[in-house]
């Protein structure tokens, strides 16, 4: 460890100085915009050209990434032993040689998390049992699962039926001991994983990015908050506060710092065990609401900080942001999850509007089916939540034109939108395995339904017969005093 110290050093003092940081959206839509299709006609492929990449916030950063995956090379996590090992077949197969030592490996490693109280990587080393319920005895896996406890006699009760799991069929030990193994690498190499993106957010800093997008997130949730108040349908059913303490529990992951040493103790942990015999922060261009918690890829904190307009700051991030958001205040009537309640008339507006633009603009594939609703309607919701900001924001100035980008504020914030979801090839959607649609429609019809604000058609003066606005259903007001009044009531 010392040896490896002494590399970090040594590294750290030839590194390469980081890449200047720059307004990826901005570039973008200089690079990539097709001034040859009418943004009336097709905003998507205005935006985005068939040469744009497949994904813009990757492709951008590229140089970023390789700075971040150079400088972590010597990382002390990357290094460890119980990562590494087990790379290869071969290496895996070595630790499997002895029976009694694979036991003694796997039963001190439970042994370990579980005094440590953190139950979910319990959880995730013994999720192999699962797959060998056929070759163990029931009562012996219910038994197993109920004993999940985290104080010193639950410890000792767990590890005891742990122990007998693994050496009550001898003939299927092996396979036992082998996708538990595999599991427990593939837990401790996610917990690398994890660590790399937290380290990345500070190697190319971004903690204002951070800092910026979680103020994001508590003004826009005062505007929600203000929307539900003034909605017919919540104030019908006596359920403001009950929405409203909901809504209030959002909170942002940004704490990077209690994460980080979380996931490396962790990982030394593990490392120790070796010796002896999951995360909130990525570099993905994504965004995710677990509520209460939600957290943002890399991108968006990085568009955050280095976006030179609050517009596009706004279109890319912001409306990302009301999107995450938006999945706590929208949901399905029959399928409760959050709410008390759901207007089942919002949920018609927002397939409606997704159906009309699906069938206008399909390119490769398209679908507005139910397992597309929740996706749709945070898509709506966070578009019209980012532009009240817009518009509070600029004020007056939402349409004085920016010289350089010849383009009003107003207009780039669209643009940003846009750019989220740019990609040279045909949209699509994808099905799963058990039929069922992945939940994200197509890309450019996510992006097309932006005609869904009245603000658009203003903002590119498009005309009433253009194939853009043609699409364009009833405005969907999922709150406010505009929203619906009726409210189909569900009976738990």
């Amino acid at each position: 460890m010392n040896i490896l110290l002494l590399l970090a050093i040594v590294h750290r003092c030839i590194a390469v100085e980081p890449p200047q940081p720059f307004d990826f959206v901005e570039d973008a839509i200089v690079k990539y915009v097709n001034h040859s299709v009418d943004p009336c006609d097709n905003f998507y492929r205005h935006v985005c050209s068939f040469d744009s990449p497949n994904d813009i916030a990757v492709a951008a950063l590229k140089e970023v990434y390789t700075y971040i995956e150079d400088i972590q090379k010597s990382s002390l996590w990357n290094h460890l032993d119980i990562v590494n090992s087990f790379k290869s077949f071969e290496s895996r197969k070595k630790l499997l040689s002895s029976t009694e030592a694979t036991n003694d490996f796997l039963i001190e490693s439970v042994k370990t998390i579980c005094e440590k109280k953190d139950m979910d990587s319990v959880h995730a080393l013994l999720s192999g049992i699962d797959t060998l319920e056929n070759r163990l005895k029931n009562t012996t896996m219910k038994k197993l699962r109920s004993e999940r406890q985290t104080d010193i006699a639950g410890c000792n009760s767990l590890l005891e039926t742990f122990r007998e799991v693994l050496t009550e069929k001898s003939k299927d030990h092996v396979i036992t001991a082998w996708e538990l193994i595999s599991n427990f690498h593939e837990a401790a190499t996610s917990y690398v994983n994890t660590a790399n993106s937290i380290n990345a957010h500070l190697e190319v800093d971004v903690r204002l990015g951070i800092e910026k997008t979680r103020n994001m997130v508590e003004d826009m949730l005062k505007t929600a908050e203000t929307y539900i108040e003034k909605t017919p349908w919540v104030k019908k059913q006596n359920v403001v506060s009950q929405v409203k303490n909901i809504t209030s529990q959002l909170r942002i992951q940004d704490n990077f710092g209690k994460n980080f040493q979380i996931v490396t103790d962790l990982l030394f942990t593990y490392e120790n065990i070796l010796t002896k015999g999951k995360g909130h922060f990525t570099t993905e261009n994504n965004a995710y609401n677990d509520h209460p918690s939600v957290s943002f890829g890399y991108p968006y904190y990085y568009a955050s900080q280095y976006g030179i307009e609050q517009a596009t700051k706004l279109g890319y991030t912001g409306v990302a942001v009301g999107h995450e958001i938006g999945h706590t205040f929208f949901d399905e009537h029959d399928k409760l999850q959050h709410l008390p309640y759901f207007s089942k008339k919002v949920e018609e507006c927002v397939q409606n509007q997704y159906n009309a633009t699906c069938m206008e603009f399909k390119e490769h594939s398209c679908a507005t089916t139910n397992d597309f609703l929740d996706e749709n309607g945070a898509d709506i919701f966070g578009l019209h939540l980012a532009y009240e900001h817009l518009k509070s924001y600029y004020g007056e100035r939402i349409r004085t034109k920016i010289d350089r980008l010849k383009m009003t504020y107003e207009q780039l914030f669209f643009y940003a939108h846009a750019i989220d979801f740019c990609s040279g090839t045909l949209s699509f959607v994808d099905k799963k395995k058990n039929g069922k649609y992945e939940e994200h429609s197509a890309n450019n019809v996510r992006v097309n339904v932006i005609v869904q604000h009245p603000e658009f058609k203003k903002a590119f003066n498009c005309s009433a017969d253009s194939r853009m606005i043609k699409s364009a259903t009833k405005q969907c007001y999922i709150y406010g005093s505009k929203a619906p009044e009726t409210l189909k009531k569900i009976n738990n």
